[in-house]
């Protein structure tokens, strides 16, 4: 009987070092792990907020959380990547341009448009799989796009750009 009531009120160990130890509380050991979590948690809060940072504008806020891909800013342009392809947001806005051309990465119509329209040299420098939006058209750089373009087409693109 006196060692349940030892157990259940503690006991002193080594009393002439003055030493109490606490038989009735759990171990010290448990702590960790919750310890780990909130570490785990304010650093994704933290990375969360550095994200937010980064933010330019209301657009970029939205695509990021909205498509959970990720997002970059290149030039004036905000893009999106959704399964492999940099999309420029402006695409998302109403009434986004109807005309799609498609052209091959690094392919002879890619570097035309390059000449012809130098400010797509960055969001072309993204990757292979782009679509960027202008005025009156998209233009996208995708491996099933065309290796030469008309001239007349080039033009006309520059033009409604």
């Amino acid at each position: 009987m006196v060692s349940a009531e030892r157990r259940r009120l503690g006991s002193t160990l080594g009393a002439g070092a003055g030493v109490a130890v606490d038989m009735a509380s759990p171990p010290v050991a448990s702590a960790a792990p919750r310890a780990d979590s909130q570490r785990a948690a304010n650093f994704e809060a933290a990375r969360q907020a550095s994200a937010l940072r980064a933010v330019r504008s209301l657009s970029d806020s939205i695509a990021s959380d909205s498509r959970g891909g990720s997002a970059r800013r290149v030039g004036t342009r905000s893009f999106v990547q959704v399964d492999g392809v940099w999309t420029d947001v402006r695409l998302n806005a109403p009434n986004p341009p109807s005309r799609v051309t498609r052209v091959r990465p690094y392919g002879a119509a890619y570097f035309a448009l390059l000449r012809a329209l130098p400010e797509l040299r960055e969001p072309f420098a993204l990757g292979d799989r782009v679509r960027v939006a202008g005025r009156e058209a998209v233009i996208e750089v995708s491996p099933q796009g065309a290796e030469t373009l008309p001239a007349g087409e080039i033009a006309a693109l520059a033009r409604g750009w």
